[in-house]
């Protein structure tokens, strides 16, 4: 079995793929595919190869999927100084943002070429003090040539209240962030438009309808 055999590990394993899944906290084998190995077949059989030496393990996603995780052993080998993923924390809702995150960063750095940092990686940098505290902690950070400093980006898998919308769009004035709202639902983007635009934060704040299904080529 699968999980008996001790496969040959490859550097684009350790350096690349190991990484990514760290980074991220949790992907499937179709982003390993797009992002690393190029293949769903490579993908596949790579992941096999580190799980048989224990760094990474798979559980069940949303929809039945196989979603890889690090172990312990897997992220003190990735070099990013970051922890496993929690699966007491990763409750099948969590998941499904976190692989959405994945296919959005993805979808940023094909259109826009960007750089980014994911909410793992910021988290951590706000513990060691290195970032402000006052300004909400994004689901990614992008950066660019195009622009001057970070924009960061939420997503919006449904829409939260419009005070609640308020309250975050009031943090990201105060602090002067240019921030990005990426929307599934219209109705959440229509309620952040229109509150932009009540603020007067339309150099500051936009808000986009995405979905990674029609976005993110498999």
């Amino acid at each position: 079995m699968d999980h008996q055999k001790r496969y040959i590990l490859q550097q684009r394993d350790l350096n690349e793929a190991l990484p990514y899944i760290v980074r991220h906290g949790a992907c499937n084998d179709g982003q390993l595919a797009r992002d690393v190995y190029g293949s769903v077949a490579v993908a596949e059989r790579r992941r096999r190869a580190l799980a048989s030496h224990r760094l990474v393990k798979t559980i069940q996603g949303p929809g039945g999927q196989l979603v890889s995780v690090t172990t312990g052993r897997g992220a003190e080998r990735s070099g990013t100084e970051l922890g496993p993923m929690p699966l007491a924390l990763a409750p099948l809702l969590q998941l499904e943002h976190t692989l959405s995150l994945v296919d959005l960063a993805a979808y940023l750095v094909a259109t826009e070429g960007v750089l980014y940092s994911t909410e793992r990686e910021y988290r951590r940098m706000r513990r060691l003090g290195r970032v402000s505290e006052d300004v909400p902690i994004p689901d990614l950070v992008i950066r660019s040539t195009a622009w001057a400093g970070d924009v960061f980006v939420e997503f919006e898998a449904s829409a939260k209240t419009t005070s609640r919308y308020r309250a975050i769009l009031s943090r990201y004035a105060m602090n002067r962030q240019p921030v990005r709202f990426y929307c599934l639902k219209a109705g959440a983007r229509t309620r952040l438009q229109v509150l932009i635009g009540e603020m007067g934060l339309g150099r500051l704040a936009s808000a986009f309808l995405w979905n990674a299904a029609e976005e993110v080529a498999s």
